[in-house]
This record gives C-alpha cells, sequence and structure tokens, in this order.
C-alpha cells in the first residue's frame, strides 16, 4: 500500500469506476459512474464527462484474482483499508473521492487498485 502523489502518470488500465460528488444527488444516495479513460477524439455522443481533481492518492492493491472472485476481493480490500489502514495511517479520507481501477494480469488473472483521495491528519 502507498501513496501517490498529485501529478503522476497513470499506468494503462482497462476501466474504472468513480465515486465522487460530481452532482447533487440528494441526502440518500451519491453519485458513481463506471468510467474509461477519454479517447484522444474527444468523449463520444451521449456520455458524461468528469474531470477528477488533482489530489494525494493513497493506492490499494488487491492480489490477483479470477473474475468470477472480484466481489470477494475487492469488498475484502476495502474492509482492510478502513479496518486497519485509515486507524493507523496518519491520514483522513480527502474531498476528491475514491477510484476502484480494474486491470488484466495475464489471460486468466485480473487486479483492481483502490485510490482514495487523502490528506495528512
Amino acid at each position: 500500500m502507498h501513496c501517490v502523489e498529485q501529478g503522476k502518470k497513470w499506468r494503462s488500465y482497462q476501466s474504472f469506476t468513480y465515486c465522487y460528488s460530481y452532482r447533487e444527488t440528494g441526502d440518500s444516495t451519491f453519485p458513481y459512474m463506471i468510467c474509461a479513460f477519454t479517447p484522444e477524439s474527444g468523449v463520444p455522443s451521449g456520455f458524461t464527462s468528469a474531470e477528477i481533481p488533482a489530489a494525494t492518492w493513497a493506492v490499494f492493491t488487491t492480489k490477483e484474482y479470477k473474475i468470477e472472485d472480484t466481489s470477494k476481493f475487492v469488498q475484502a480490500l476495502w474492509k482492510r483499508i478502513y479496518t486497519e489502514w485509515f486507524p493507523s495511517s496518519g491520514y483522513e479520507h480527502g474531498i476528491c473521492g475514491e477510484l476502484e481501477i480494474y486491470g488484466v494480469a495475464d489471460n486468466t488473472k485480473e487486479y483492481c487498485e483502490i485510490w482514495i483521495s487523502v490528506v495528512k491528519k
């Protein structure tokens, strides 16, 4: 587990989700986007674009898994972040939201990175 300072380059990923208050949705819901990186040709018709603000990000990576085990590995990592890492890290959640970035490790395995914006306590 490591922190990534703003300005670092992104690796090439398959897809990602983004949870951030890019629009108002009410008190009992939150916005959640399934995303892809914007192609050089621009945002395709019918899609919405959201800019991810510069921030300091804590990045956590699952072990490689088979696609049918995605939920199990991702949920276990979220639990560890909030029960183990945050209480002892000296950081708290920042205002820029969270990313789940999914990648392909090889032809049979995948992995997920969870990016959480953080600030020092």
